[in-house]
């Protein structure tokens, strides 16, 4: 004789759902880096990954949001880096370094992510999830700007807007990275150091300018 319960659903139910939604982020790991993700279709990443046009909507509201979910898990991956570069930082010179570092350590870790984060964030400005990613970037940049600032108040650094500064720090190590990702035989060890200290050289105050006192 079968006695009825009211149990909750099997765990194994549960697990095929988030294995479901684990499956459409790897379909789309692998479809947007053969044909980025304009170049992608619904259909390659539902025969990639074996889901239904229905799960991809349930989960992701389909295609886009599905590469916005991914973007914003690279964007994870590399706030995470600089965050344990920059808190670790022993010197001004080490935080100047922190950010350009942190983005090699990701190219070095996850090249295909890094390559996705170069590629999609023009096509992810026209979607409707531009905003989302602009969110959780602004949720890091006040620990980023709050060390800066305070250097500069040190006269440790030179005295630079924010968006110059995020501009010399990621400009070249993008530029170079995605150099790397099309000829891997190119050193990332060695241009990590050299953009970092770049970096650094860029933004400390000359020497004689930091002992003369600021005017009130």
């Amino acid at each position: 004789m079968t006695v009825k319960t009211n149990k909750p659903a099997p765990r194994l139910a549960r697990a095929a759902h988030g294995q479901r939604r684990g499956d459409l982020l790897e379909a789309g790991r692998a479809c947007f880096a053969e044909s980025g993700v304009e170049g992608t279709t619904v259909e390659e990443l539902l025969e990639r990954s074996g889901a239904s046009v229905g799960s991809l909507y349930q989960h992701f509201q389909g295609k886009d949001g599905l590469a916005a979910a991914l973007y914003l898990e690279g964007m994870e991956m590399f706030f995470g880096k600089a965050r344990d570069r920059l808190r670790s930082a022993r010197t001004t010179a080490d935080g100047a370094k922190a950010l350009v570092r942190a983005y090699f350590d990701c190219a070095e870790a996850d090249p295909q992510m890094v390559s996705f984060l170069i590629e999609a964030r023009t096509y992810l400005d026209k979607t409707r999830y531009a905003a989302e990613i602009e969110r959780k970037n602004a949720e890091f940049m006040p620990e980023v700007a709050a060390w800066f600032r305070d250097r500069i108040k040190a006269r440790e650094l030179r005295e630079i807007a924010p968006d110059y500064i995020m501009a010399i720090i990621e400009g070249p190590a993008r530029h170079y990275v995605k150099r790397w990702l099309a000829s891997p035989t190119l050193s990332l060890h060695e241009a990590r150091e050299v953009l970092a200290q770049a970096a650094w050289d860029a933004l400390r105050r000359p020497q004689q300018e930091r002992s003369v006192p600021r005017r009130p």
